[in-house]
């Protein structure tokens, strides 16, 4: 357990989202609370910085017990600190933070009680202190809470520029969070809680080499595909990778897909993270009726990523992201012009997975290289995976720069 907070504190670290001090992180375990010092640094804890601290008087510890959660970070971000700073509740602008987190995320006094009322009815919660609190049922998805509601702090505020953005619906952003706490997250929820409790303290850096070489010459079985078919999972598992590196995407959201020929696509499979993925593991769709292979469900997304390769027969490769600065106007419902010409229309809102969002998106892109959806993100398409990420990261620096200029202005 505590090298399991000693590997998520340099994450914390890396994102560089922390003002100030390093984020404080608990894990509840066995019925005690376990947390780094105040003072520790979270890019190099040590586990002597980890102590048990379920009799001490802390707030965050006592709102921790008191709610459904096994774990929390509390943090001070940019954006986050600039609701608090300015009195502002933040909503949710995008889906994703509808699904995993909720609605609305209110500033509330940094006392047991009054955090333990608010940790009830939502996983994340602003102070009057200037802090942020994520909780989850893992310390993944506490680090994916935190990337997607500091993202979302910074559309909402950034959205101001453009006239304002405009929220999720709240009965269908409650309606998105129960489906992900009962059916999204659970794959994904089960194999980091596999991975924490089964990590050991420290393996030899020989031992892990000579494991690796081992798994890499295993005669692993590839059900009877053909050469071309291995080769394409493994490029949508690289470029997964990718997407994640690039900031495109945080966690198991967004999604990608290869034609594979005429009758069938391969597609990332649903609520899993990029980096634990294997060619074995993405999942085989038929374009026409959407019927898919193996036991892996694929992304819900799966109706527009057909759709989309059924009109245009010159897609190959379709990304699905959800981009910082691209996602501004898509809070906004707004459409804009890329520095190269290409028009990026946004398509109207449809809840995620659904047939009314995969009309949407087809209606919108149209001939295009990509559009943005309402309230949701971006999608981006082209020959080949590496046409479609240079679409996708295209759109994104066009919107990054328009909103940087505002900035500047």
């Amino acid at each position: 357990m505590k090298q399991n907070i000693i590997e998520y504190g340099k994450k914390f670290a890396d994102i560089g989202f922390s003002l100030g001090d390093s984020p404080r992180i608990l894990v509840q375990q066995n019925h005690r609370v376990f947390g780094t010092e105040p003072d520790a640094d979270s890019t190099d804890l040590r586990v002597k910085e980890i102590c048990d601290i379920t009799g001490t008087s802390d707030p965050a510890k006592g709102a921790l017990i008191a709610s459904p959660y096994e774990a929390m970070v509390v943090a001070k971000t940019e954006y986050t600190a600039m609701c608090i700073r300015d009195g502002l509740s933040i909503p949710a602008v995008l889906d994703d933070m509808a699904m995993i987190i909720g609605s609305r995320v209110s500033i509330v006094p940094e006392d047991r009680l009054s955090l333990a009322k608010a940790l009830r009815k939502s996983p994340s919660v602003l102070t009057t202190e200037g802090n942020l609190m994520v909780c989850g049922r893992n310390l993944y998805e506490v680090f994916t809470g935190l990337l997607i509601l500091e993202k979302n702090a910074g559309i909402f505020v950034d959205a101001d520029f453009l006239g304002g953005a405009h929220p999720v619906c709240p009965l269908m952003g409650k309606l998105e969070h129960k489906i992900y706490l009962k059916k999204y997250s659970r794959k994904e929820m089960e194999r980091q809680d596999r991975l924490e409790q089964q990590a050991p303290a420290e393996i030899p850096e020989d031992i892990l080499q000579d494991a690796a070489s081992d798994y890499a010459e295993m005669d692993l079985p590839k059900k009877d595909r053909s050469p071309e078919e291995q080769k394409c999972r493994e490029q949508v598992v690289e470029y997964g990778i990718r997407l994640l590196d690039s900031g495109l995407v945080q966690g198991t959201w967004g999604n990608l897909s290869l034609r594979l020929d005429d009758e069938w696509m391969l597609c990332t499979p649903s609520g899993m993270d990029y980096r634990g993925l294997t060619p074995e593991d993405i999942v085989k769709v038929n374009l026409e009726t959407l019927a898919y292979e193996g036991a892996l469900k694929p992304t819900s997304e799966k109706d527009f990523h057909a759709g989309i390769y059924r009109n245009r027969p010159d897609v190959n490769a379709v990304i699905h992201t959800h981009a910082r600065y691209a996602c501004v106007y898509a809070a906004c419902g707004l459409s804009f012009t890329t520095s190269s010409g290409d028009a990026i229309e946004c398509a109207a809102y449809g809840p995620s997975g659904t047939g009314l969002l995969s009309r949407n998106v087809q209606n919108a892109i149209g001939e295009n290289r990509g559009c943005l959806m309402k309230n949701h993100g971006m999608v981006a398409v082209g020959s080949d995976l590496d046409d479609a990420f240079h679409t996708a990261m295209s759109i994104e620096n066009a919107a990054k720069a328009r909103i940087e200029q505002f900035w500047e202005e």
